[in-house]
């Protein structure tokens, strides 16, 4: 069976890689009145400094680089939403 997962943390190189706590993205349920449910999708919104930034995930304590993701680096002109 695999291990629930109760925390997952990113590690961000630009933050010293000081974790922040990601939250779950919670999806509707398919039927009404039931709660929603959890996704195994997890998002932290963070500013980040132009360059070059390293990071990894921690789940349950444990570390965990992902080798599949895309880096690029970040103007310093980019505009606010």
């Amino acid at each position: 069976m695999p291990e629930e997962i109760e925390e997952v943390k990113v590690h961000i190189s630009s933050d010293d890689y000081w974790p922040h706590i990601m939250k779950e993205v919670m999806k509707p349920s398919e039927i009404e009145g039931e709660p929603s449910k959890g996704s195994g999708v997890f998002e932290v919104k963070r500013m980040c400094p132009p360059g070059a930034i390293n990071f990894f995930y921690s789940v349950n304590g444990k570390a965990f680089i992902s080798n599949g993701k895309k880096t690029l680096d970040l103007p310093s002109d980019l505009t606010t939403e």
